[in-house]
């Protein structure tokens, strides 16, 4: 019930707010009368120069506020929607049944930037939460995706293999 309900805001909020082009640039105007936290399958980790800096060079830390999460969260949507109208249905993705790993850090230019991690429930475990999970293969159950908020666009959206 409670992703029925999560899934009726997500779709009213977004479905008459956003527009996208065609270079993944996405503009989402936020009601802010709405508090809205995409569910509790989340978790933002925070950026650590010692441990992140292999992929993401010269990084600062930075937090997420409830708009911006909101404002991901259409991101997000307009990204898989993208993807799904590209690729045959066995290969298509959801947010649904995903857990979220979320890594926000300002990159050299000061632009807020998170890289998001969905990976299938089973494969959640408790160092999950202060880790990230790094994926070899995974099948479908792992996807990827990179959101530029200051500049509300997204890239390296990345879904593996078919499992």
């Amino acid at each position: 019930m409670k992703q029925i309900l999560t899934l009726s805001v997500i779709l009213i909020l977004f479905s008459c707010n956003q527009s996208t082009n065609n270079d993944n640039k996405i503009t989402t105007t936020v009601d802010s009368s709405v508090s809205f936290i995409p569910d509790t399958n989340y978790v933002v980790i925070k950026y650590d120069e010692r441990k992140h800096d292999f992929f993401i060079r010269n990084g600062k830390t930075t937090e997420l506020t409830i708009s911006e999460l909101i404002e991901i969260e259409g991101i997000i949507d307009s990204a898989i929607n993208k993807h799904n109208l590209n690729v045959d249905s066995m290969f298509q993705v959801s947010t649904i049944g995903y857990k979220r790993q979320y890594l926000p850090y300002l990159n050299e230019k000061g632009d807020k930037v998170i890289w998001i991690n969905f990976n299938c429930g089973s494969w959640w475990n408790e160092n999950d939460k202060e880790e990230l999970v790094e994926v070899v293969d995974g099948g479908n159950c792992h996807f990827e995706l990179t959101i530029n908020l200051t500049k509300g666009s997204y890239y390296d959206f990345y879904v593996n293999g078919y499992a």
